[in-house]
């Protein structure tokens, strides 16, 4: 019965991809002829593994630069990312956790703690409020702040403190990479329009 439920989640998978959003990222010339598929719900993996790869990608002179720290570790336990900040140090304390979701927007209650978490990367996002609070299912939370530096590219959770009044001191940064990538690099988007109903024949009278 498993094999025949993962025979059956493979071939619906592939039969759909024809039928997802795609983008081609025009200004890196290896990938300006390559199709990438946009993520969808339940693939957070997917949002990772994009996001390590174009955090490869982007120079010191892009703008956005310092909104790609450089992951070196993938993982589908614990902490999902480490990465590197600009001056690519490796020690213990410089090293920069990062978490993936495929959409975030504050309101939910975020499945890992904040107290190590240094940026939440997701494909879809809705701006939550100023001020609005953010939690964790670790009995912790901090406030939402937008800036001017980031814009509709994501926004911070500051003051991270616990229910028993432990501060933290630290800043999480939420990023959106389906507007982060638009901002980065020049992308080229195609949406399939809906499959057409298959022809009636029409019987012999």
């Amino acid at each position: 019965m498993k094999r025949e439920t993962q025979t059956q989640q493979a071939e619906e998978l592939k039969e759909g991809i024809s039928e997802r959003t795609r983008f081609r990222v025009t200004s890196v010339p290896v990938l300006h002829d390559k199709w990438f598929v946009t993520p969808l719900p339940g693939e957070e993996h997917w949002v990772g593994a994009l996001y390590t790869l174009f955090s490869h990608l982007v120079t010191s002179q892009d703008s956005t630069a310092a909104l790609w720290p450089r992951a070196l570790t993938f993982s589908g336990r614990g902490v999902d990312s480490l990465a590197v900040g600009a001056d690519g140090s490796l020690k213990k304390d410089d090293l920069l956790a990062i978490e993936y979701k495929y959409d975030f927007d504050g309101q939910s209650v975020f499945n890992h703690p904040l107290t190590i978490t240094d940026y939440i990367v997701c494909w879809k996002m809705v701006l939550p409020k100023q001020d609005d609070i953010v939690q964790d299912d670790y009995d912790c939370y901090g406030t939402v702040h937008l800036t001017n530096e980031l814009g509709d590219l994501g926004f911070e959770i500051r003051d991270v403190m616990s229910r028993s009044g432990a501060s933290f001191g630290r800043k999480v940064v939420v990023l959106c990479l389906e507007r982060l990538l638009k901002k980065t690099f020049k992308i080229s988007e195609h949406a399939p329009p809906p499959p057409k109903p298959a022809a009636k024949t029409k019987g012999k009278k």
